[in-house]
């Protein structure tokens, strides 16, 4: 095999293991955008879930100041808190407080199951990335040996020397 021959195989095989190892790389930097682009879904959940907490918080707080409001008219116009209709507004104002409240932990479980999902699908995209780019690196290598075995395999082969047939042993 000439050297220009040998030269150009060794050529295929260092641009393969380059090109190999650019693959794995971008995949490798493409998974760790992936892989924090799923934290930050997560820190969103969490913010989601508070808020929700904050916004529950305010609603009892508010639905305290009116029923103290209601409390405080009630008795000013001397009527009674424990019986009849009085009872019965400040029960129900309770109880709308209070779903007001159980409304906004809802949403906001919900759009912390959204974020959640998101971060579990990014993870898992993050993964296969990574497994593609090895792959993806692995072919490249393997297509530079096989570049370079048919550099080789084409490379004129060079007429066996006559000389005297070996016969074994010293003469």
């Amino acid at each position: 095999m000439s050297y220009a021959l040998a030269a150009s195989a060794v050529i295929t095989i260092i641009a393969a293991g380059v090109q190999a190892y650019g693959q794995y790389q971008q995949s490798r930097q493409q998974a760790a955008v992936y892989k924090y682009n799923a934290q930050v879904a997560q820190n969103n959940a969490a913010a989601s879930r508070n808020a929700a907490a904050i916004d529950m918080y305010q609603i009892r707080e508010k639905n305290k100041r009116v029923l103290a409001t209601q409390r405080a008219r009630y008795a000013k116009a001397n009527l009674q808190l424990t019986m009849g209709s009085p009872l019965e507004i400040m029960a129900a104002s309770a109880r709308q407080g209070e779903l007001d409240a159980q409304v906004a932990r809802y949403r906001g479980e919900l759009g912390a199951a959204g974020f959640e999902a998101q971060a579990s699908l990014l993870t898992s995209q993050a993964k296969s990335i990574r497994q593609a780019g090895v792959i993806s690196a692995t072919s490249s290598l393997l297509s530079g040996a096989i570049g370079a075995a048919s550099i080789y395999a084409r490379a004129p082969k060079a007429p066996p020397t006559e000389g005297p047939a070996y016969r074994g042993g010293y003469d």
